[in-house]
């Protein structure tokens, strides 16, 4: 585990990272092509999109080839991939270009056939993710793409985000016990709702300690006695019942709580995850 501090520099490596993207052309109608380990990144694009009145599917790579793009035109595509090897995401990212996307392929340095194999595609953009905390970089990167939102939201988000600099600092100050707790957990499942299945994702794929990751609705699948439930304020009251079925089951739940915009709940679980497992990937 790192220590709090490298934590943070490495962090802050990634906000910087991710502001030196090139920044994707995303009209109303995109397609979000995600593989398994990058969900946490695309997430975060996807609730900006929604939030921001746009259309959004958020799907996986072999759904995306095989069910979706053969049959429906998409002006742009968004790839997301994490992995040295990601064969399914380049083929969806080959498929959606020869069909006559605009695709974005967002990743670390990949294998050099399967660049190659992108780089054929004069409409392949290839967003290139320094390999250094791709994850964490491509989670902010998301947040940055993403439009404003509409209505009266849209002051509070743009705050939120002009302040990214200092949300490590402030999330280390308002979760520090929380923090601690997980820290110590030698085995724990993650609950999340809509807003902070990033965190809940990010926090597992970095501790090993971690059983999985599940959406609060499915706690009745959760193996083990111990739960980080990760929700937003705005959404705890849709989920009342389902804390106390969890409590009536005897399961110790370490509730996590976020009192941000949903927009940037994704965010700022994440950075709880990277703190509390100590590791920025």
């Amino acid at each position: 585990m790192q220590s709090s501090s490298e934590t943070r520099s490495r962090i802050l490596k990634a906000l910087s990272a991710a502001r030196s993207l090139p920044r994707p052309e995303l009209p109303n109608d995109v397609l979000i092509v995600s593989s398994p380990d990058a969900v946490a990144a695309a997430k975060v694009l996807y609730v900006g999109l929604l939030s921001a009145g746009s259309r959004a599917s958020l799907v996986g790579p072999t759904e995306a080839s095989v069910l979706i793009m053969p049959y429906r035109e998409f002006p742009k595509v968004v790839i997301y991939a994490l992995s040295h090897k990601d064969n399914r995401a380049v083929r969806a990212a080959e498929e959606a270009a020869i069909l006559g996307s605009d695709v974005y392929f967002v990743a670390p340095p990949i294998h050099e056939v399967l660049e190659a194999r992108i780089s054929r595609y004069e409409n392949v953009r290839r967003v290139e993710v320094p390999p250094e905390a791709p994850l964490m970089t491509m989670i902010f990167a998301s947040v940055i793409w993403s439009p404003k939102p509409l209505g009266t939201r849209a002051s509070r988000v743009q705050a939120e985000l002009e302040a990214l600099d200092s949300a490590v600092e402030w999330a280390e100050e308002s979760y520090r016990d929380l923090i601690a707790e997980v820290s110590a957990l030698q085995g724990f499942s993650a609950l999340y709702t809509p807003s902070v299945e990033p965190g809940a994702r990010y926090l597992c794929q970095a501790s090993g300690a971690c059983h999985g990751a599940l959406p609060l609705e499915e706690l009745q699948r959760l193996s083990g006695e111990v739960a980080v439930m990760m929700e937003t304020t705005a959404e705890s009251h849709d989920y009342m019942d389902l804390e106390l079925l969890a409590s009536s089951r005897g399961l110790r739940l370490i509730k996590v709580l976020f009192n941000t915009d949903p927009l940037t709940a994704g965010v700022y679980s994440a950075l709880f995850g990277a703190l509390a497992s100590g590791k920025v990937i």
